[in-house]
This record gives C-alpha cells, sequence and structure tokens, in this order.
C-alpha cells in the first residue's frame, strides 16, 4: 500500500523561479556587502546539499569552501560517503576540506561534563560552527559562513543556537523541508541525497522522524496550516486526521510555542 500523504502537503508550485530567486539573493548580497567567498559545512543530508549546489549556481568554485566535520564514532561511514558525494557532484571535491573534530569535543567534554545526550549534541553543533568560521576568518578575503537550516527546524527549533544556528546567511530559511526535497531534485542534486531521511547527525542512531515523532511531510503540513493560513489547532487536527492524530498536532504545535526563543535575539532593553 501507497504511504498516505497530507492533502495539505507542502509543495512548491516553481521549482525552477524559487532555485533562481535564491541565486539572485545570493549574488545581491555578496555584490552590496563585498563577499568574496563563502563557507559551508556539508553533512551528507539534504539541505547542505541543496545549499552547496545553489552556491556553486552562484559563484565560480574558487569562491566555494565545503568543510566536512566528521565525528568518529558519531559520524555514520554512509553520511561521510554521502558528504563526499555531495560535494564531487557540485564539481568542488578539490575544494573541499576535511576536518575530525574529535579531538577538540574531548577536550570540551572532559573541561564541561555535559548533563546529557542532547548537550554533548550541542557541544558538537558548536564545536562545528567555531571551525567553520576559523576557516572563514583565515581566509584573505572577505568570506561569510552560510547557514542550511530549512523553515521546518526554524519553527521547530530543531537546531542548535551559536551552532548551526550560527551563520552569516541563511538562504533556504524561507523553505520548508518539503520544499526543499523538490528543490533538490531540479537542482540536480544526486536522488539518494533527495530520499534521504533527515537526521541532525549528533546523536548516533537517532533520526529526525524517531526524535520529532512524524515525518516531515506531515510536520511540514502542521506547521504551514498553523503559521501560514492561522488556522487553529482543532481544525488542523481535522483536516490531517487520516495521517496524524489530534495528540501529534497539538503536540508539534506546542513545540513549535515553545521554541520561539531560538528564533528571536536574547531578551534585552534596547528599543
Amino acid at each position: 500500500m501507497a504511504k498516505r500523504q497530507p492533502s495539505t502537503i507542502v509543495t512548491l508550485r516553481n521549482p525552477k523561479l524559487a532555485a533562481a530567486r535564491i541565486v539572485r539573493f545570493l549574488r545581491d548580497y555578496s555584490k552590496k556587502h563585498d563577499v568574496r567567498k563563502f563557507v559551508l559545512g556539508v553533512s551528507g543530508g539534504l539541505d547542505s546539499a541543496v545549499v552547496l549546489f545553489l552556491l556553486r549556481r552562484a559563484f565560480k568554485p574558487e569562491q566555494i569552501i565545503p568543510v566536512l566535520l566528521p565525528e568518529r564514532d558519531i559520524t555514520h561511514s554512509g553520511d561521510l560517503r554521502d558528504a563526499k558525494l555531495v560535494v564531487e557532484s557540485a564539481g568542488l571535491l578539490h575544494r573541499a576540506k576535511t576536518i575530525w573534530i574529535d579531538p577538540i569535543v574531548l577536550v570540551a567534554r572532559m573541561k564541561s561534563r555535559p548533563a546529557n545526550s542532547t548537550a554533548l549534541a550541542n557541544i558538537r553543533s558548536r564545536v562545528r560552527m567555531i571551525l567553520l568560521y576559523a576557516i572563514a576568518n583565515s581566509q584573505k578575503e572577505r568570506t561569510m559562513v552560510v547557514g542550511t537550516g530549512d523553515r521546518s527546524e526554524a519553527f521547530l527549533g530543531y537546531f542548535t543556537k551559536h551552532g548551526d544556528g550560527g551563520v552569516d546567511i541563511n538562504p533556504i530559511i524561507h523553505l520548508y523541508k518539503t520544499e526543499v526535497r523538490q528543490l533538490a531534485r531540479i537542482l540536480g542534486v544526486p536522488e539518494s541525497i533527495c530520499s534521504k531521511a533527515s537526521s541532525p547527525g549528533l546523536i548516533r542512531g537517532v533520526d529526525a522522524k524517531v526524535e520529532l515523532g512524524a515525518g516531515y511531510d506531515v510536520l511540514d503540513s502542521i506547521i504551514s496550516l498553523s503559521i501560514d493560513k492561522k488556522l487553529p489547532p482543532s481544525r488542523i487536527a481535522l483536516m490531517i486526521h487520516d495521517v496524524a492524530d489530534r495528540d501529534t498536532v497539538f503536540r508539534i504545535l506546542e513545540r513549535v510555542k515553545r521554541m520561539e526563543h531560538k528564533r528571536k535575539l536574547p531578551p534585552n532593553l534596547a528599543r
């Protein structure tokens, strides 16, 4: 039996136009701010692959620095292989850097003694952010760290503050995960990446669907109906009852509300 999809599934009406718009945005911003190079962490996942392919459309190869930041015993060998496939497919294998983050994470872990696996996962993400900025700062020309966060992750708070959320520019933050997947196919991202299950790669063996309690087809429908259509949770539950129960809808929207602090500047008295 074919997998059911929400009748309200989020889709891009014109993926080619969406890609062209992002490329234009990247070029315009870089010209306005005199940015000559771009550093991007490539994980082997969907989002970073799409952003790399967009950068490749917007700029020359010598302007792009893909960085692989694996960790032994945490990064799955398949993810590292996929990251190399993405970089090679984009014609940027000769530009890529690989830095194993184990030694830095080990020191941070010993000194801070994280309370649980989530705290340790945040350390991993922040170590990667530090290394990306270190590489950007080592360049002679003005260089930006490019983010890979999407709209789904932003509303779910499914990212680390000052980790993968610490970037200079976010070219796909306006797109839901299901839209990013559509974009990947028209950009020429390898099909194995386009259809790959999403995972932050911070805790061994945990993917996004398990951690969030639903797939992105369902999550995106719930968030879009709430944020974009302004519908109440009870109405949303009725609309997608064939793929998600009422408790799931309310739980996801409560998470969106609870994670609002991640989408805002820290509290302050500035006007």
